[in-house]
């Protein structure tokens, strides 16, 4: 049977349809021939580096900004004709720059044909009715959207015979001439970014990671006396880290280190060419490791930024998303000299008895199947710490013999004791609220598998553990060691915690609703929250009910992701979501706001960064272009936003720390490798992060 809608009590609003007007010399037959032509016979000016990689099909349709752009051009080289009359040389290089960076910055940005088939929601099984084992990936059919479909050529609206682009150039050739010509006449040496320079720099063997000194590394083109002057050429993304080297007579736990990805300063003489430099107080255990850098994408402009669309979008998904033939690379690049590199701490160095206290900024490494967080020291020195295993019962818990008359006792320490005395034992249990997608379900699977004995009981608001469309679920952990059996013991006995998970996700439409969404399943109690969500209905069909202290048990801890679902929102809108979310900005007052301070504090609400991914697991069979959004550059971006705002301050548990470097080591692996998804025991380590801050 399928779960109720929890979001029947939410108000409606009009669906809104975006409608594209296209030119009336766009038919599907020039679209498919176009994108089935990938340039493969293309000449290369460096035949070197022809990619040998499966391509993938582009259209290229010329986007009407480009006239504007070269209208502005005009007006530019005119306003730096009489500038450069009355200016100094290197102000005249400098105008000729401005005016190159003006040109060919937008150059290689052509707008797509492409629309979007199907839902965009990520599911790595086909199989949506059988119940799956635990922690898989999943589709959620009932938020599943219609894309717009595309407008026929007939469409009289779609017609405009003034229009400069209705014409046959669709391939843009003429565009890029044109680009060629002006370039020329300014004197200008930097060559556009045509498809076969595209597709060397999306080879591996074109790039290279040089030692310039010990830890010092740069990632650059291979043959340094062919480098093309390509603007695309500062827009590849890389990803680095250390693994540790495993003898054939010692195989300890491997040990896995991110490091920051190599960027281009701001300010830089040597564009293409990448700084990596290894720091020489990492906090990893001694020993000989390998240097891994991958190629993510040869050039993907704006991903750095989370703005793949540009920052004036609405939304970065459909005909929208970057023309071009980009696509996510993640292969490995050459290392001159194999890069071994010998470095770490004495084992004795790097043990504590600290718990950790704080989770942003956050560092780490993983060994084996446990993380070591290090978190930077205020003096910025890598400062391990421990993240707290649970030992029931669990000194901030309630224990069996606790009064249940007091529902308004604090859930932790007694302010009036010592710092160094045992915290005071709650009468109520502890309540953890997860708000977010998939992975947070996961966490939830993990966070009660951690209750030892008298845990682990979960229920599901189907009245069913399926996976595929279970939208909210419960689970309780008794101190007693085991289950009460029957509600008559329930009335004497509360769980000492109760953890509960709802499903939720970040959009990039629609914010008002999507907010108020948000604010439903926060602002409440534990009653309001199990009657919202249909839990109570599977409870009562299991004879399970609360006390009336429980009813109104606010969260001890509420965690909300904005979740890898919303793809398609740019870092820039994701801004003016998280405005209206806090009531930020202009026009907007915070104490009003779907979060306030005050719903903040009631619910003790604390945010996870967004976890990274694996994009050459996306099935763009399925969801084509999803790599040049759903990818790892644009989620730091997004995250970093995230981190800056001022109203999580002191909120934020950066997961991502957590996930990054182990993209291609620890993604679940079913039917089909899974893009979103980690093997168990990464969830384990996410649970015990909610432990420690528990504890802290």
């Amino acid at each position: 049977m399928a779960p109720s809608n929890p979001y029947s009590a939410l108000p409606s609003s009009p669906t809104h349809q975006l409608q594209i007007r296209l030119p009336s010399s766009f038919s599907s037959e020039s679209s498919s021939s176009t994108s089935s032509s990938r340039s493969s016979s293309t000449s290369s000016a460096y035949p070197l580096y022809a990619s040998s990689a499966p391509r993938r099909p582009r259209t290229c349709l010329p986007p009407k900004s480009l006239i504007t752009t070269s209208l502005g051009v005009v007006a530019l080289i005119a306003l730096g004709s009489v500038f450069a009359a009355t200016s100094s040389a290197p102000v005249v290089v400098q105008h000729r720059q401005m005016v190159q960076e003006y040109i060919l910055g937008a150059g290689h940005r052509l707008k797509s044909d492409w629309w979007g088939e199907g839902n965009m929601w990520w599911n790595s099984s086909d199989d949506t009715t059988k119940q799956e084992e635990d922690l898989t990936a999943e589709d959620d059919p009932q938020w599943q959207q219609d894309q717009p479909s595309q407008l026929s050529d007939s469409d009289e609206d779609a017609k405009d015979e003034t229009d400069p682009w209705v014409s046959d150039d669709v391939s843009g050739e003429k565009y890029q001439e044109e680009v060629s010509t002006e370039t020329s006449r300014l004197g200008i040496t930097t060559v556009p970014c045509t498809a076969a320079l595209l597709d060397s720099f999306q080879n591996p063997t074109f790039w290279l990671v040089r030692e310039l000194s010990p830890l010092n590394y740069e990632v650059g083109p291979r043959d340094l006396s062919a480098v093309p002057e390509a603007p695309c050429l500062s827009d590849a993304i890389f990803a680095a880290r250390l693994v540790s080297v495993s003898s054939s007579t010692r195989k300890p736990p491997l040990v896995i280190k991110s490091l920051p990805s190599p960027v281009l300063p701001e300010e830089t003489s040597k564009p293409g060419f990448y700084p990596l430099l290894i720091p020489t107080n990492l906090a990893i255990p001694e020993a000989e490791y390998t240097l891994e850098v991958r190629l993510d994408f040869g050039s993907l402009p704006g991903a750095k930024k989370g703005n793949v669309c540009g920052v004036e979008s609405e939304n970065c998904s459909g005909e929208l998303l970057p023309e071009g033939d980009y696509y996510y690379v993640g292969q490995k690049i050459e290392v001159e000299g194999g890069g071994r590199v010998s470095l770490g701490m004495a084992g004795t160095d790097l043990k504590t008895t600290v718990n950790c206290k704080n989770f942003s900024p956050f560092e780490g490494y993983w060994q084996g199947q446990t993380f070591h967080p290090t978190p930077p020291s205020e003096e910025g020195h890598p400062s391990p710490c421990n993240l707290f295993t649970p030992t029931f019962p669990v000194p901030f818990a309630r224990s069996a013999s606790s009064s249940n008359t007091d529902p308004t006792a604090g859930h932790f320490y007694d302010e009036d004791k010592d710092d160094d005395e045992s915290p005071t034992q709650p009468s109520t249990p502890i309540w953890i609220h997860l708000i977010g997608d998939s992975n947070m379900r996961n966490l939830h699977s993990a966070f009660a598998a951690s209750f030892g004995e008298g845990g682990g009981e979960t229920y599901w608001e189907s009245g069913s553990p399926v996976k595929n469309g279970t939208v909210s679920a419960i689970s309780f952990r008794y101190s007693s060691g085991s289950s009460p059996a029957t509600t008559a013991l329930l009335a004497t006995e509360d769980p000492d915690v109760i953890v509960t998970w709802q499903w939720w996700h970040a959009t990039a439409h629609d914010f008002d609703d999507n907010a108020a969404e948000l604010a439903w399943w926060t602002n409440g109690t534990l009653g309001e929250f199990v009657k919202r969500s249909h839990l109570r209905d599977s409870l009562n069909s299991f004879g399970k009910q609360f006390r009336s202290d429980v009813v109104q048990l606010r969260p001890t801890r509420t965690y909300i992701t904005l979740g890898s679902h919303s793809e398609d929102l740019t870092a820039a809108r994701q801004g003016e979501l998280l405005d209206i979310y806090f009531g930020a900005g202009e026009d907007r007052d915070e104490n009003e706001a779907f979060l306030s301070p005050e719903v903040m504090e009631l619910a003790n609400v604390k945010y996870f960064t967004v976890t990274e991914v694996q994009s050459r697991n996306i099935p763009l069979d399925r969801f084509p272009k999803q790599d040049l959004v759903r990818n790892n550059a644009v989620i730091e971006a997004k995250n970093e936003l995230l981190r800056a705002r001022k109203e999580l301050e002191g909120r934020i548990l950066d997961v991502e720390k957590l996930t990054r470097g182990i993209t291609e080591t620890y993604m679940k692996v079913g039917k089909k490798p899974d893009a979103v998804h980690f093997l168990k025991f990464v969830y384990h380590e996410w649970a015990r992060m909610i432990w420690t801050d528990l504890a802290a």
